[in-house]
């Protein structure tokens, strides 16, 4: 069954390209608020037999819809069993305002690992790659940005800019951006210390 949402009465806004999140090469569309626009630009891009949908609905009284969506036999089974029991067991009275809830719920933080667990994007075509090499995508309803699951730390230096360069190129950039992440890391602390040292 196709649902007709009657843009007179629901005004939506256009899929244009995400300010924060832009290409040079790529395509110009990118997530909305509506979950129903959010799944099918990722259905028009992959269109696997395999694909799945799972609908939950989480809030006691906000009841916002979320979708776990993923490739049927090419996923990581555990993360999304995983994710499956977390959604069920969320116990909020509401979620309306921002994922970081349902994020903290999902993927508690630790002292001891500041690291992110949960990579976020605004664009249907990273969001698709991502979905072709076995990740687990999760969309929320009245929020333009999809979550990502599993990612490690080397994700977060990958770029939706990166799939459109040659495989050598890609990866040339991307070993550069993680050499400088690092070199910022180490080099940060030896700075404010021999500011605040000059003896040393």
């Amino acid at each position: 069954d196709f649902l007709v949402v009657d843009t007179r009465t629901y005004p939506v806004r256009s899929v244009s390209e995400p300010e924060k999140d832009k290409t040079m090469r790529g395509a110009k569309d990118g997530f909305v608020e509506t979950l129903i626009f959010n799944t099918a630009m990722i259905r028009r891009r992959v269109r696997d037999a395999q694909l799945r949908m799972e609908y939950y609905q989480i809030g006691e009284s906000s009841k916002v819809d979320v979708a776990i969506c993923f490739l049927d036999g090419k996923c990581n089974k555990k993360s999304l069993e995983i994710l499956r029991k977390r959604l069920k067991s969320v116990n909020l009275k509401g979620i309306s305002m921002t994922q970081q809830a349902l994020s903290e719920v999902i993927c508690p933080t630790f002292f001891l690992n500041p690291f992110p667990k949960i990579k976020y994007t605004e664009r249907p075509d990273y969001a698709s790659a991502c979905l072709l090499e076995g990740r687990v995508l999760l969309i929320m309803d009245n929020s333009p940005t999809v979550m990502i699951f599993p990612t490690s730390f080397a994700d977060f230096t990958k770029e939706a800019n990166d799939y459109y360069f040659p495989p050598l190129t890609a990866s040339y950039i991307r070993a550069t951006r993680q050499m400088i992440s690092v070199i910022t890391v180490l080099l940060t602390p030896i700075f404010l210390l021999l500011i605040n040292n000059p003896s040393y």
